[in-house]
């Protein structure tokens, strides 16, 4: 019996190892996500109330948003089949 309760409390522990690891794997991809759309909230109303550091001067930053904006929108045309602003 100890033996077999033994191998039992063994297997929970990996099984909580396993879980934990999951876990912090997952709070990171979180935080990552969340840093993603907060820069993109940013970059959107930087643009939206034209806050220039140089006025008139489009950064790198500025076309590389342009660039993925245009490339998310052409890929939800083509997903759905119709003209979507975003």
């Amino acid at each position: 019996m100890t033996e077999n309760s033994a191998q039992k409390n063994k297997l929970k522990n990996k099984l909580w190892l396993l879980l934990e690891d999951t876990k912090i794997v997952l709070e990171i991809i979180y935080v990552f996500v969340f840093l993603f759309f907060f820069l993109f909230m940013l970059l959107e109303l930087k643009r939206y109330y034209s806050i220039d550091i140089i006025p008139g001067y489009d950064s790198p930053i500025d076309d590389l948003y342009g660039a993925m904006k245009g490339i998310i929108s052409e890929f939800l045309k083509r997903l759905f089949g119709e003209d979507i602003k975003i």
